[in-house]
């Protein structure tokens, strides 16, 4: 794998990324040799499928993401009303 498959693979499996911040080890694994996250990914895999493994979820960036999405539909909402307001006008006249 190469770097750059490594931060496409950690974008999708955002669980595996925090399996990896879990432990320095892995972490210096893959900075130094990205073909290694193959092994890291089987291993990840096999620790999930066991029994009692639970996903950790991450509260921070679930909460960045929910305030990103609420600033956008923030906007989409001003600018619906603002259209709403000038159909009226036309409307009236």
């Amino acid at each position: 794998m190469k770097k750059k498959d490594v931060k496409k693979l950690l974008k999708k499996r955002p669980d595996f990324e925090q399996w990896l911040l879990e432990d320095p080890e892995r972490i210096r694994l893959v900075r130094k040799k990205p073909s290694e996250t193959k092994g890291l990914l089987t291993k990840w895999e096999s620790a999930k499928n066991k029994k009692g493994f639970v996903p950790q979820v991450d509260f921070r960036r679930l909460s960045d993401k929910t305030k990103k999405v609420n600033e956008k539909l923030n906007k989409m909402q001003g600018i619906l009303e603002l259209m709403a307001e000038q159909s009226k006008r036309r409307n009236l006249l």
